[in-house]
């Protein structure tokens, strides 16, 4: 039988609380490169590939803070095998969401 104390649960917790904030975030940029065309409107133009470009970085950086933010602040603060163990949560959690999403597909929701 697996014991949980409360730290455990404050990492499972955050560990998830990371992982739909990540695919909620990814889905809001799926949903403006589904539509890029018709929200940019530059064809011919520099525009469109430097705004999807600056999207690529930005999403770096907000998906980035997203997984390792809370990690590297425990880690810091001298919590560090409590945030390895919620940088491996999280990207647990994102592999089921992961997976999920995959088999969503295949069923065809």
């Amino acid at each position: 039988m697996i014991i949980f104390n409360n730290m455990s649960k404050t990492i499972l917790g955050w560990g998830i609380v990371n992982a739909l904030a990540t695919l909620a975030y990814i889905g809001f940029v799926v949903g403006i490169m589904s539509n890029s065309e018709r929200i940019f409107d530059t064809a011919g133009r520099v525009v469109g590939p430097m705004a999807m470009l600056t999207l690529f970085v930005m999403s770096a950086a907000i998906t980035g803070a997203l997984v390792l933010g809370r990690p590297i602040w425990w880690y810091l603060a001298g919590q560090k095998k409590e945030s390895v163990k919620l940088f491996i949560t999280t990207v647990a959690w994102l592999a089921i969401l992961f997976a999920v999403i995959v088999l969503a597909a295949m069923v065809r929701f």
